[in-house]
């Protein structure tokens, strides 16, 4: 019986077994081609409170964010005709952006998880990925304050405070009006 590398499995494949003294039969090899994710990047692109800067990650399923993070997923595939994201059972087909790659973005507010699926001809949902993704929510600012009066001249009042925010700030103005 002849043996065939896995490369020539790509496509149909006739083997023909002929020995003298035995008759032969044809035979079709019909491959399976499962779709693959060969790898995907995330563009993340932060809200502007949190002055940071925006970055690109690659292969990344777990993340923590800021609320107002939009992300930007762009997959390359082979053999692969649609990839499907849900989210709690909505469903969203992805665009083909260019052969091979296939795109989607997404604006996260809350924690929630989404869950990819590939298929082509052969085979449709049979490994998916799963991405949770968290956030952190913005925090209200601390502000501490504290007056003191001059033992020796009421008149003069001193002060001293605290403020604190989870992205920093820019500007801290203190009116005092008597």
């Amino acid at each position: 019986m002849g043996q065939f590398p896995y490369n020539q499995f790509l496509q149909k494949h006739r083997s023909t077994q002929k020995h003298p003294h035995y008759l032969h039969q044809n035979y079709e090899i019909k491959p399976i081609i499962k779709p693959v994710i060969m790898g995907y990047k995330l563009a993340v692109d932060y809200p502007s409170y949190t002055n940071h800067p925006d970055i690109e990650l690659e292969n990344i399923t777990d993340l923590n964010v800021p609320q107002g993070t939009k992300i930007k997923w762009v997959f390359k595939t082979k053999n692969t005709s649609q990839i499907h994201f849900s989210e709690q059972g909505n469903e969203v087909k992805l665009n083909e952006v260019s052969k091979n790659n296939f795109s989607t973005e997404k604006t996260i507010r809350k924690n929630t998880s989404f869950v990819l699926n590939v298929a082509n001809e052969f085979m449709k949902n049979n490994d998916s990925i799963v991405f949770d993704i968290s956030t952190s929510m913005d925090q209200n600012p601390t502000i501490f304050a504290d007056s003191k009066t001059d033992s020796l001249n009421e008149n003069l009042i001193y002060f001293t405070g605290k403020i604190s925010d989870d992205y920093g700030f820019s500007n801290f103005v203190f009116k005092y009006r008597k």
